[in-house]
This record gives structure tokens, C-alpha cells and sequence, in this order.
């Protein structure tokens, strides 16, 4: 075989006149099977074997080697209208308007880097953090009661993923993002009490925020369609289904509008509730801190340092739990102390969450509410629930919740219905006739029968 090399001669193949050593108008086609066979692209170029720019060896394995030097490849530059029309996967190009360099994997654009300290992968990993009602505390393990603000704290890494304009970037915690709750029932998407709210991360022009999204239709259901807290799976990271108005502070304005799949999901959160009461006495002066009611607050989440609202006061119970006395301390939450009269309704506060994992007995049991759920990084976590009451006697053949009391429980919150959970019930009993015996049973979402696996049964050996 021979071969021809061309050194400082002019080679013109052109009806044009020459402005190189060598100058060609058309295709050309370079390899033994390429040419004479190919078509290469219009005025373009098919290369059989590996190109090489910049070096004489070329590295095994590769299609095309620049060289090591201290230029550049620049890459296809445009905006996301002007992507192809057509993508394949493996596309690669850098988008201005994202900024960043965006690959196209698994049929869909996806931000490899970006401006501004992002950084990125060339899909969306999880979110890094978790929620939590401690600020720089990732994994609580301490009561928090009566809690109004929400963090989301660095915890395997800083960062969370947006999918925004088709594409995925990835965005800094910075350490820790802030949610204040509102309780104020006249601003849009407020944290009214009794309701589970989600919690998303999303892009407020420019900067990472929290905020949550419309109310759950009940306490089992999302719901579904415009209007809804809806999520659904976008490359294997949960984000909104539908346009929705999120919130993101506790001030009249704090709203934005999240595009569909433009905030990922992180975990939700249940606000306390209470049936309402009254004063059974008047609140007199605006230093009293000891007040009575007609009827107790005993509901799950409930208990020492949690919100009342009397007319426009808000008040810190600071103790009697299950009680008609409570010590309060006054003006709290940005309200003035004021003087109420007789009768005046009590409610719990809004916008107040829970999380209960060891609280101090409390006679007819403590109602524990575990009211914030995160949805990646989780971690186990337990829940000691105790009455203080010495003895109880009961004789009727039929399941009821212990020592009659609903507040013998543990609720807890599972946005995505994936965690698993592990109950054991303790009690010591005596019984009379030597054809007595008891169970001690766990029901699930009832007090009236043992829909679980597991029973105790405790019979008499003597009278």
C-alpha cells in the first residue's frame, strides 16, 4: 500500500478561489470504508477511525482526542427554545438560560453544572437534608411541642434538585433553609390547625426556599387535580403534579406560584389540633397568668409548652395538661396581652406541630404526636407513650382503649405510605376468679378491638 503526504502543497478542490494549503467544497469521507462508500453530511465530514487534533498519539478507547494542552472544547451554545428538535440520548450542549451544560439522558435534558456555585450531576439525586424542628439539628431526639418554624438542615450533603424547564438543577442548601409557619386564617394557604401540609423545595427567584403547598383533603388523602398537593414521580424524585400556590413565610405575601414538577417534595407535617373551650372565669388583667376553663385540651400533641388563642391574644401554656388551669404566659406570637371576659372562646393556636418521643407521664396518657414526616434520609425513631395513673379497674368482656383513654396512643405521619413500624404494648394486671383473664392488645386507627397480630393474654392461677 501506498501513501501520499501532503507537505506545504496546495491542494485545490474547489470552483473558488484558494485561502489554504488545502481547501475542499463538498463532503469528504476519510477510511478505507468510508471512502468512495459514504455519504458523509452535507459539506461535512465522516472520519473511519479516531480523530486526533492537538496530538500525534491519540488515546486507546477514544473517538476523538484534543490533545492535553491548555485549550478548550466550546461547546453548542443556546437557549432552551433552541435546543434540537429531535434529541437523542447522549446530546450534549450549554443552555444560557438555565445557565448550565445540559446533557440529554434518559429522553430528557439534564443539567450536568451550573452557574452561581450549583454544581449538579447529570441526573437528580435525592434531596440531601432533612426536616427537622430543631434549627442545625438533622435527626431529632428531644421533645419539640408547640413548634412554628420548620428547618430543613444539611444532612447527607447541600444540596436539592429542581426540575426546571425540562431540565434538572441542582441547588445549595447553604446549611439550613426556614420556614415560619402562619397562623393567620386570612392569608392564602395559612397552616390552620388539624391539617397536613407538604413541604417542598423550590426556586424564589433565584434562591431555594421552603414552602408548602395547599392543605391534604383529609387525614388520609392528598387529593388529586388543580387545587391539590398532588406528587408524582419525575425521574425517580417526587416533585408537584399540578401548578400550585406554595407558601413560603408567615407574612400576607409570602406566596409564589411553583410551575408543575418545579418543587420537589421533601416531607410533610401535621398541625396540632384541640376541640375549642370557653373561660369559666374572666381574664382580668393583662399580667394574670393563671387562667381556668370550662373543659381541658386533651388531644395528641397537646401538653405543656403549646399556643391558645383568647380573642386576638395568643398565650404559652406552660402547664396544666388535661386540666381546667392552666399557667400561661402572656402576649406571645406578636400579640398584646388583653383582658378577656367570662365565656370567651378558647382554641388552640395554628400552625403548631409536634414531635413526642419520651414525654413525662401524664395521668390518662400523653397522646403522642409525631407529627413530621421526612421523605428521604430517614431514620428510625422511637416513641414511649405512659399514663400515670397507679390502678384502674375494669370488668366488661370488651376491647376499649386503656384506662379508657384515648390520649393512651401514638400517632405519627407517613406522607408516602413506605415506612414500616414496630408497636408493643405494656401493662400489669390482676384478675379475681380463677376463670378471669385479660388481654392486652394494639389496634391500629381504633380502641374498640385488636386488628393487629399480636395479643397478651393474662389468666388466673388462683382467686
Amino acid at each position: 500500500m501506498q501513501k501520499l503526504a501532503l507537505t506545504a502543497l496546495l491542494v485545490l478542490i474547489s470552483s473558488n478561489a484558494h485561502a489554504n494549503n488545502g481547501d475542499f467544497a463538498g463532503s469528504v469521507a476519510i477510511g478505507s470504508s468510508y471512502a468512495g462508500v459514504v455519504s458523509a453530511p452535507t459539506n461535512g465530514l465522516a472520519v473511519q477511525g479516531v480523530a486526533a487534533i492537538g496530538t500525534s498519539a491519540p488515546t486507546s478507547g477514544t473517538a476523538l482526542d484534543l490533545g492535553s494542552n491548555t485549550s478548550s472544547l466550546l461547546l453548542p451554545i443556546g437557549t432552551t427554545g433552541t435546543r434540537p428538535g429531535t434529541a437523542t440520548n447522549g446530546m450534549l450542549r450549554y443552555n444560557t438560560d438555565t445557565p448550565a451544560v445540559e446533557a440529554y439522558v434518559n429522553n430528557v435534558w439534564a443539567t450536568l453544572g451550573s452557574g452561581g456555585g450549583g454544581g449538579g450531576s447529570i441526573l437528580a439525586s435525592p434531596p440531601q437534608g432533612r426536616l427537622t424542628l430543631t434549627s442545625n439539628t438533622p435527626v431529632m431526639t428531644s421533645d419539640v411541642i408547640g413548634a412554628n418554624t420548620i428547618y430543613y438542615t444539611d444532612y447527607v450533603g447541600d444540596y436539592v434538585y429542581n426540575y426546571v424547564s425540562s431540565a434538572w438543577t441542582a441547588n445549595t442548601i447553604g446549611g439550613q433553609l426556614t420556614l415560619n409557619l402562619d397562623e393567620n386564617s386570612g392569608d392564602t394557604g395559612y397552616h390552620q390547625s388539624g391539617k397536613i401540609f407538604d413541604v417542598f423545595a423550590t426556586l424564589n427567584g433565584g434562591s431555594l426556599v421552603l414552602c408548602t403547598g395547599p392543605a391534604w383533603s383529609s387525614d388520609t388523602s392528598r387529593g388529586t387535580g388543580t387545587g391539590t398537593t398532588q406528587i408524582s414521580l419525575q425521574n425517580g424524585i417526587w416533585v408537584n403534579t399540578n401548578s400550585m400556590t406554595c407558601r413560603f413565610g408567615n407574612s400576607s405575601g409570602n406566596t409564589l406560584t411553583a410551575a408543575v414538577g418545579a418543587a420537589t417534595y421533601l416531607g410533610s407535617f401535621r398541625t396540632v389540633s384541640a376541640t375549642a373551650t370557653t373561660l369559666s372565669a374572666a381574664v382580668t388583667t393583662t399580667t394574670q397568668t393563671s387562667i381556668s376553663l370550662t373543659a381541658p385540651f386533651r388531644d395528641a400533641g397537646v401538653m405543656a409548652n403549646y399556643y391558645i388563642t383568647i380573642g386576638s391574644e395568643d398565650m404559652l401554656v406552660t402547664s396544666g395538661f388535661g386540666t381546667t388551669t392552666l399557667t400561661v404566659t402572656r402576649g406571645q406570637r406578636g400579640t398584646t396581652a388583653a383582658t378577656h371576659t367570662n365565656g370567651s372562646a378558647v382554641s388552640i393556636t395554628p400552625a403548631q406541630i409536634a414531635m413526642q418521643f419520651s414525654p413525662t407521664p401524664q395521668l390518662l396518657g400523653t397522646g403522642n404526636m409525631m407529627g413530621l414526616y421526612n421523605a428521604y434520609n430517614r431514620v428510625p425513631y422511637t416513641s414511649i407513650e405512659r399514663d400515670s395513673t397507679n390502678s384502674w379497674t375494669y370488668s366488661t368482656a370488651t376491647y376499649r382503649a386503656i384506662n379508657n383513654s384515648a390520649m393512651n396512643s401514638v400517632h405519627w405521619l407517613d406522607g408516602l405510605q413506605q415506612s414500616s413500624a414496630t408497636f408493643t404494648a405494656m401493662a400489669l394486671g390482676t384478675v379475681g376468679p380463677a376463670t378471669a383473664f385479660y388481654t392486652v392488645s394494639i389496634g391500629l386507627d381504633s380502641t374498640i378491638g385488636n386488628n393487629l397480630t399480636s395479643t397478651f393474654v393474662a389468666s388466673a392461677t388462683s382467686t
